[in-house]
């Protein structure tokens, strides 16, 4: 694990260039990133959440939070949007819970280490993903196709599919 949070600039869909805003520091990144390493291996399970049993992606954000106590989690965690959803979220739902519990960072922002993903594998957003590094770029995530939480390198083909990014609240 690096000594410092290193930084990438968030990409539009097309790859445009785009030029990086100053952010700042994503709260308890380190935390964040060696506690969602502790979920890899974890199998794939539509709306699970239990380390070591099985989760979906959305699961292994918001139990990553539950394991670092964060606020928004609780509340998240209580939160029907949160708990009933289809494997194949209707139209803007992932954003829509992304926007309610962290902070979007804009196009042509800066992503960080820690923070979340949102990506698409169709036209609709469909996934979550926790940026583990930047230099060069990978994703922790339940990854259905893998059937458990993987860490893995983002190419170009994975770097397009990223719409968003949300950085954890630090209350």
């Amino acid at each position: 694990m690096p000594d410092s949070v290193t930084a990438a600039p968030l990409l539009r869909k097309s790859m445009a260039e785009v030029p990086p805003i100053r952010p700042s520091a994503t709260p308890r990144a380190h935390e964040i990133i060696a506690c969602a390493r502790t979920w890899i291996g974890t199998r794939f399970q539509h709306q699970a959440r239990l380390k070591g049993i099985g989760c979906d992606c959305w699961g292994l954000v918001l139990g990553v939070g539950l394991e670092l106590n964060m606020p928004w989690a609780k509340k998240a965690a209580r939160d029907q949007e949160c708990i009933a959803y289809a494997r194949r979220p209707h139209a803007d739902q992932l954003r829509k819970v992304a926007r309610r519990y962290f902070d979007e960072i804009q196009i042509g922002g800066v992503v960080r280490e820690g923070d979340v993903l949102v990506m698409t594998f169709a036209s609709e957003p469909t996934h979550f993903g926790i940026l583990s590094n930047t230099s060069p770029m990978s994703v922790i995530h339940s990854y259905a196709q893998a059937r458990k939480v993987v860490e893995h390198g983002m190419d170009e083909a994975w770097q397009k599919r990223v719409i968003s990014a949300f950085r954890f609240r630090a209350a």
